[in-house]
């Protein structure tokens, strides 16, 4: 049996929900190296180009994920917000 061929477009992102007053849940696509994190006190998904795997494995594992955001992610990469009506904007460009 051969299977179908799978766009990269096509790929669904998984996503880790966390439980804490800043993030809501977050995923990562290793093919863009795109981080894409959903914020409890936001609209939108903001996604973070640039990140290494190594950032997303350490970001779910930590006991608090809110304050390695804040240290190792913000500010450091690329940051867009997609917004629901499919819209972009840039809010941190390096």
């Amino acid at each position: 049996m051969v299977l179908p061929a799978i766009r990269r477009e096509e790929w669904a992102i998984y996503y880790v929900y966390f439980y804490n007053d800043l993030i809501k849940k977050a995923g990562y696509d290793p093919q863009k190296a795109l981080l894409h994190v959903v914020l409890s006190t936001c609209e939108g998904t903001r996604q973070y180009e640039g990140v290494p795997e190594e950032v997303w494995y350490i970001l779910r594992s930590k006991h608090t994920p809110e304050q390695y955001f804040r240290r190792h992610i913000c500010g450091k990469y690329r940051e867009t917000v997609l917004h629901k009506d499919g819209s972009l904007t840039v809010v941190h460009d390096i």
